[in-house]
């Protein structure tokens, strides 16, 4: 190890004062190794130091260390100190030369698929030559299985899709992205999801759906329950090339509602239809139709030539339980889609007073229908329901969009209000909590101020309305008032940084803005509450030493409360940018087939389901987070645990149940982890440098460090070419800390890492570990884990500076990592 010549500390660098010294360790500079192998560029920018005064500090402690060379023999002693720890599986140990080592990176990747697949018989949309499609993801499959081939990868198989794109996330939003294979794999189990407004999915229990849990994110199916609510787009906004116009839209949309393939020919009983449809035929297909009217129920029928079938295509061979929407309605401009759902809704809809619904027997149509109405941003409710035997789909709505489609003889003048298919009580719960702990129930002048009144009051403060849902004009309007509070904040926050010197006037404008009671610390400072109406009421006195400290704790309070808020206008943001559809069973079932899943390299999403939903294409880490605590006869290093969670994907119930199965009392083991939600890649790079303070300044004897997952943020923010070189130049930064901390402290870093498909690999295993060489040449250890046979894993050892390639097989088990 390198040490001092003689024992020094930051007080002992030249320049450097006690309050120099303390904006160094609070930059996370400890130690004269941690000035010594550190930047000029990074003192400048973290502790404020000049670059010359940067560059002087840095020369002393490196003449001040031994940073000469070490011979074999030194390492040997030092590698003696190596801690190791035990997975749980003999096998697994055996692979990687004993256990988890102390003191380097380890890296653990996955395979695409890994179980986060979708039932066979599951609606896709996808991209080909731009034209969109909606069909079971079993028949993309075998289509293109049948054009490019099929190959065996790890668990199953794959077919690549070169000329395909899905509707996915794109950077921060909904686009077209690629996507570069299909995968499939065999199961036995699924878990079948409904959800009020009639999804029905069935997923492998490893599959996520975006859902709300104090933050949008990923959750495994296994994890979801009754109550939950999973997103869905607000909107399908795609367009490609048509070839039909306003009136073919129309005609189209009526023909699907009334028409009849057997001598084809439209019915209704509207007149004004009829004068319509008579006109459209005379003009676009050159002939004058017969039109008959039965008297006995006022009805006319339009019959139509064979010219007709030039517009209809395939829908004049089309029953009325094999209706469908055209491909090219639904990619079609917004005015020719709403044209369509016009001569439909015209055709077979009903307008309630409150509600609209269409009925029809083609599961095929209402599946498309869904989707064509979110081309709109209309979101429908689908059910079933039997009649004397045949079974019909029921869609309705009573969106105020609605009022927008240009019917000819129906209309409607519905208004947006809550209702039990707005964002559900667990959002709400969130937006009150937020509500709470950053305006502070917008004590004194702020409610005034801020004018929050009617319906997203009583939202953020009636616990009454906590089993109601909420539409998005209440959300929206809330979050444009924690907007407006954010800037008085932000203006509170100018006035007290310059506290001391403020007139009564600017100290008035303070006390009238925050957002906090302004004695809220007199228990702190042991002030009464009459001294601080005295400041109030006579302004602040001068030469006071309280000043001082309430200006201090007004200022690191303040700094806090805009924190919170940029946080959640944030996650409200996200909210809103998305639908939401309530959970209302989930269970496991049979299933005993195939399961297929899309490789998405760009975003891992798609949008799939009998109606739109977002669907997304850590074992190991619960178990070395337990082991890590125990003594050393056992495989542990009798350590805490720092758990840097990017994903979401921490979970105390795992933590429980293994330590129950093994006997062993959780709640310490539990108050022994220490976890951290990263919510961006700068935020996940900051909380990896403060795991430094945890171990100088509260003595916590850290001897695990988890990243999961290591990439997951970088992926997600640096989107395209353009940003690789800015991405790495970070990532390697992140990485040096990470290393920095495993040698200086002699502790494990275990990281967890995602894979792209190589569509150009024909044999062998087509996935790589993304991050290239930054996160390869970092990693001492890397490991690529994969499915078995019969529920077990595979961990294959792909990198080690002195232990040789092989594989062990393991299983997960209720008591953690066992052998099989």
């Amino acid at each position: 190890m390198m040490m001092s010549k003689k024992e020094l500390s930051l007080n002992d660098l030249p320049g450097v004062g006690a309050a120099t010294a303390e904006k160094l360790r609070e930059a996370g500079f400890n130690t004269m190794l941690a000035i010594a192998v550190a930047t000029p560029g990074e003192l400048t920018e973290t502790a404020g130091l000049g670059e010359a005064a940067a560059r002087k500090i840095i020369n002393f402690a490196r003449n001040n260390l031994d940073m000469g060379f070490a011979t074999g023999e030194e390492l040997m002693q030092k590698r003696e100190n190596i801690i190791r720890i035990s997975t749980g599986s003999k096998q697994f140990d055996n692979l990687i030369g004993g256990g988890f080592e102390s003191g380097s990176i380890s890296e653990c990747y996955g395979q695409f698929g890994s179980g986060k697949c979708i039932e066979k018989d599951s609606k896709v949309l996808y991209f080909n030559s731009s034209k969109p499609h909606i069909e079971p993801i079993e028949f993309v499959y075998n289509k293109y299985k049948a054009k490019f081939g099929e190959k065996a990868v790890a668990d199953g198989y794959a077919v690549e899709i070169p000329p395909v794109k899905v509707f996915g996330f794109k950077g921060n939003k909904l686009d077209k992205v690629k996507a570069t294979l299909l995968y499939k794999e065999k199961v036995k189990k699924l878990y079948e999801i409904k959800t009020k407004r009639g999804r029905l999915l069935k997923v492998t229990g490893a599959h996520k759906l975006l859902s709300f849990d104090n933050g949008v994110q990923w959750k495994p199916s296994t994890i979801l329950s009754k109550g939950d609510v999973i997103a869905y787009p607000k909107k399908l906004a795609f367009e490609g090339d048509c070839s039909y116009d306003i009136d073919d839209a129309y005609f189209l949309g009526l023909f699907v509602a009334e028409g009849c393939r057997d001598n084809p020919r439209i019915s209704t009983g509207s007149k004004e239809l009829i004068n319509w449809l008579e006109l459209y035929i005379e003009n676009k297909l050159k002939f004058k139709p017969t039109v008959t009217k039965d008297k006995r129920n006022n009805c006319y029928t339009v019959y139509l030539r064979n010219a007709s079938k030039e517009i209809l295509g395939d829908l004049a061979d089309s029953t009325a339980g094999t209706k469908f929407v055209p491909p090219d309605i639904l990619q079609s401009r917004e005015d020719i889609v709403a044209s369509f759902l016009a001569g439909y809704i015209d055709g077979d809809g009903h307008f309630g007073k409150n509600n609209f619904e269409v009925t029809t027997k083609s599961k095929r149509l209402a599946e498309e229908l869904s989707y064509l109405f979110l081309r709109l941003g209309i979101s429908v409710t689908v059910k079933d329901k039997l009649v004397k035997g045949t079974k019909f789909f029921r869609l309705s709505t009573n969106d105020e969009k609605l009022n927008l489609i240009p019917c000819k003889i129906k209309s409607c003048n519905y208004k947006n209000h809550n209702t039990s298919y707005g964002y559900n009580k667990n959002i709400v719960k969130y937006v009150r909590q937020a509500y709470r702990q950053t305006l502070y129930g917008n004590r004194g002048r702020q409610n005034k101020l801020l004018k929050i009144k009617s319906t997203a009051y009583n939202y953020l403060t009636n616990a009454g309305v906590l089993d109601k849902s909420m539409n998005e004009k209440t959300m929206v309007e809330i979050y444009n008032k924690f907007l407006e509070g954010k800037r008085y904040v932000e203006e509170c926050l100018e006035l007290a940084k310059d506290f001391e010197n403020l007139d009564k006037a600017s100290f008035s404008r303070l006390h009238e803005l925050l957002p906090f009671a302004f004695n809220s610390f007199k228990d702190e400072l042991k002030l009464s509450s009459s001294t601080f109406s005295n400041y109030n009421q006579r302004g602040l006195p001068k030469d006071n030493p309280n000043v001082l400290k309430i200006k201090e704790l007004l200022v690191e309070k303040l700094k806090e409360t805009l924190n919170n808020l940029e946080q959640t206008l944030g996650t409200i943001k996200n909210i809103v940018y998305f639908n939401w559809d309530k959970i209302e069973s989930i269970k496991e079932i049979d299933y005993n087939d195939y399961v297929y899943d899309f490789v998405v390299p760009d975003g891992h999403t798609f949008i799939g389901g009998n109606m739109p939903t977002i669907m997304h294409n850590t074992a190991l880490a619960h178990a070395l987070a337990i082991n890590t605590q125990l003594p050393a006869d056992q495989g542990g290093a009798e350590g805490a645990v720092v758990w840097i969670d990017t994903e979401n994907t921490f979970r105390p119930e795992r933590i429980k149940q293994i330590a129950e199965n093994r006997g062993l009392d959780p709640l310490p083991l539990l108050k022994n982890i220490r976890v951290v939600r990263a919510f961006n890649s700068d935020h996940q790079m900051f909380v990896a440098e403060k795991v430094e303070d945890l171990i100088t300044k509260e003595n916590l004897n850290v001897k695990l460090v988890i990243v999961d997952s290591l990439m997951a943020h970088f992926r997600a923010e640096f989107v395209g070419r353009g940003t690789l070189a800015d991405r790495q130049q970070k990532l390697n930064k992140h990485m040096h800390t990470l290393m920095k901390l495993a040698d200086v402290h002699n502790l494990c870093v275990y990281v967890t890492n995602q894979v792209m498909a190589k569509p150009d690999t024909f044999f062998g295993d087509p996935n790589a570990a993304i991050g290239g060489n930054i996160v390869a040449h970092n990693s001492t250890t890397r490991l690529y884990l994969r499915r078995g046979k019969a529920g077990t894993r595979v961990a294959k050892l792909v990198d080690s500076p002195h232990l040789p390639d092989g594989e062990a097989l393991w299983k997960i088990t209720d008591a953690g990592i066992e052998d099989v």
